[in-house]
């Protein structure tokens, strides 16, 4: 017997917001006179939302009522209601997490889709997500090779390595499009966000809020994060300009990385085709996107790594949110605290071949280290 199920996924992102409805079809796999084994059978991704410019109303503040109303908007372009959806999450990801209201944004958001997993996501688990909704996670499985997954936004890098579709390991770099603003008919710059000026500073780079900056020198500091994104999968030579940027924890490279696949905003714009003398057509987005992009096209790290195509690049995470969130597996169990359940926001931890095959003692520390993947602000999982 089938059973469907409808799953929504809602990435609110530095740059952008999304939302993702997939149908999910259920069936016990198991034989009539056998232990049941319900298993997920297929996923569809049958509806996906307009890419929407997150709304702020301050660098510090989101504009939690246009967020919600945005959100409403989709479910019924989609033909959904909040009551239809039985499983899914809302995330609130890279610099937009950071955000004062983050919080209270997500309780807006949670009250009208449902009951479903609400989560400030804390980098690890973004660079997971982003991996799996990349395609990573299970080309690394269906090939048995290591990759990584460079998930580059509006406000960070996400990084997860994936070995046999298992997550080795993540990390997180504050480089990404939006970390300047600036009008492309007036060259004004309009932001600069804290990460971007010490970078600015130690460059020698006359990028100013609020004063006029050429495309020249946007495409210095352009190229120096393009450099450092290689620096931090250990592609080139380290400069002291990394460790600053590194928001969590280093990247433990591994003994041999088969190839590097992108995803992300400014993995969307990679190998499109502007003339090097419109600035309108460099800055169409009002970022650094598009020129990130290219100087990573032009790094040398980025020709001698063996890159490969992504599933999603715009949609990895709002993919990986909507569609590969959900995991299920096993038959029946027997409770006798009528109280305990249901649970929720509580993450499954999987030990890889790897992981079982070393040394016991170990397991604690991995088990901490796992734990911290799928970490997030929210204290009840």
């Amino acid at each position: 017997m089938q059973e469907t199920v409808y799953s929504v996924g809602i990435d609110v992102g530095t740059t952008t917001t999304q939302v993702l409805f997939c149908r999910m079809i259920m069936e016990n796999t198991a034989g009539a006179a056998a232990v049941p084994r319900v298993q997920i059978i297929s996923r569809e991704v049958f509806y996906k939302s307009a890419v929407h410019f997150t709304p702020l109303l301050s660098r510090e503040t989101i504009n939690a009522d246009a967020l919600r109303a945005l959100v409403e908007q989709e479910y019924a372009q989609a033909g959904m209601l909040p009551e239809t959806i039985g499983t899914g999450a809302v995330i609130i990801t890279g610099e937009t997490a950071r955000k004062e209201n983050a919080d209270a944004v997500l309780r807006r958001l949670s009250g009208l889709a449902g009951e479903f997993v609400a989560a400030t996501a804390g980098s690890d688990l973004e660079s997971v997500l982003a991996g799996r909704g990349a395609g990573t996670a299970r080309l690394s499985k269906d090939q048995g090779t290591t990759l990584a997954n460079l998930d580059i936004g509006g406000g960070t890098t996400n990084i997860a390595l994936f070995k046999d579709g298992d997550v080795l390991d993540t990390s997180c770099l504050d480089i990404g499009g939006r970390h300047v603003r600036v009008n492309p008919d007036t060259m004004q710059v309009l932001e600069v966000t804290p990460q971007a000026h010490g970078l600015i500073a130690a460059l020698g780079l006359g990028i100013r809020e609020g004063s006029p900056t050429t495309l020249s020198e946007l495409r210095k500091l352009a190229d120096k994060m393009a450099l450092l994104i290689g620096e931090m999968l250990h592609l080139c030579p380290r400069t002291p300009e990394l460790h600053p940027l590194i928001t969590n924890h280093d990247f433990r490279a591994p003994p041999h990385l088969d190839g590097i696949t992108f995803s992300g905003g400014v993995a969307a714009v990679m190998g499109e085709p502007f003339s090097a003398s419109a600035n309108s057509s460099w800055l169409a987005y009002g970022d650094m996107g598009i020129l990130l992009g290219h100087s990573l096209l032009s790094a040398d790290w980025y020709h001698r790594a063996r890159v490969l195509p992504a599933q999603e690049t715009l949609r990895a995470t709002v993919t990986g949110v909507g569609v590969h969130m959900v995991e299920l597996s096993g038959s029946t169990i027997f409770y006798s605290h009528e109280n305990m359940l249901p649970l929720k926001n509580v993450p499954v931890l999987k030990f890889s071949q790897a992981d079982e095959a070393n040394n016991w003692e170990h397991l604690p520390s991995r088990m901490r280290e796992k734990m911290a993947w799928f970490h997030t602000e929210e204290k009840e999982g």
